[in-house]
């Protein structure tokens, strides 16, 4: 439930470092079951090549591309197999390729093969596919994954859970998303969007999760002086939240994601789905909550706390 992995299809754009392909003269046709091998543009990791269809067409289920990239030894790098499924003339046709290990100053060549009842027409620089290619960057994501669809790592998301020494109180959203975003909030800092009962006293924090499950979350916390555990969960309705068994206050935390308030000492904090229905409803929602707030939330929140803890030291991650 950490927003540490997204899963998206193997035709969505793939973000990236472009790497467009030289100026095309005219159109060639990848015959069906001819291998090409074509050099991939730059040098370096990359997570994707790309080709630009000539002609919108839909294909059968079946059909399919294939890439296999090499490096200059002729080893294997990455391997995709992918359904054509549609080729459009105002986008291209990209495969994603998990190679973002390979050395800053790798040649590759990729091997593409249409497995299909006839060839695909695409952009061409004389008489051979004009191939563009996506490269791997420095924005806090990797390809970690390619195969029926792709797995990109957040390389820099923090710990699910984590203790937070004092609040800022931001009660406008808009406001609190820009707070959120301009990096002047510290990694022990919670935005909240209304004054707590009391203040912390501003101590350190270990925490621990001892349990997770559909419907609950248990949290060992040791607090050197009164602070938050904040839990970046989506988990705003339906949910409640007990401190050695006592039932506590369950606080909006940076604008999605909940926090509590904890004293000083040694704590068991549990996160339970309460409402009617309870079960699989508590699994359910959350998925659904947590599909969208991870991209319009857990970036700003988590790259913000990245930039703070710099200057510190080694960050955690968390798998």
């Amino acid at each position: 439930m950490s927003i540490r992995y997204g899963v998206s299809t193997l035709d969505s754009p793939v973000p990236g470092a472009p790497r467009p392909a030289p100026a095309t003269t005219g159109v060639t046709t990848l015959m069906p079951e001819t291998p090409v091998t074509l050099p991939v543009p730059g040098t370096g990791p990359i997570r994707a090549v790309q080709l630009q269809p000539a002609e919108d067409l839909r294909w059968a289920p079946t059909e399919r591309l294939e890439a296999v990239l090499t490096d200059e030894t002729g080893r294997e790098v990455a391997r995709t197999d992918r359904r054509i499924d549609r080729t459009n003339t105002t986008r291209p046709t990209t495969i994603p390729l998990a190679a973002e290990g390979v050395a800053p100053d790798a040649r590759l060549s990729v091997k593409i093969t249409v497995h299909a009842s006839q060839g695909i027409k695409v952009n061409a620089v004389g008489n051979a596919p004009a191939l563009a290619a996506v490269g791997a960057q420095d924005d806090g994501l990797k390809m970690a994954f390619v195969g029926d669809a792709t797995v990109i790592e957040r390389t820099k998301a923090l710990p699910r859970a984590r203790w937070a020494s004092t609040a800022v109180v931001e009660p406008d959203g808009a406001r609190r998303m820009e707070l959120l975003r301009s990096g002047t909030l510290t990694a022990d800092q919670v935005v909240l969007d209304h004054r707590p009962r009391s203040e912390a006293a501003g101590g350190t924090g270990d925490v621990k999760i001892t349990e997770e499950g559909t419907d609950a979350t248990e949290v060992t916390v040791t607090a050197r002086g009164s602070g938050y555990l904040v839990l970046t969960d989506p988990i705003q309705t339906g949910w409640t939240v007990t401190v050695d068994g006592t039932p506590a206050t369950l606080l909006n935390a940076d604008h999605a994601f909940v926090a509590v308030e904890i004293p000083d000492g040694s704590h068991t904090v549990r996160f339970q789905y309460s409402s009617p229905g309870g079960g699989i409803g508590g699994w359910l929602s959350l998925a659904a909550a947590l599909a969208i707030v991870a991209v319009l939330v857990g970036g700003a929140v988590r790259d913000r706390r990245r930039r703070a803890l710099r200057s510190s030291g080694p960050v955690p991650t968390d798998l």
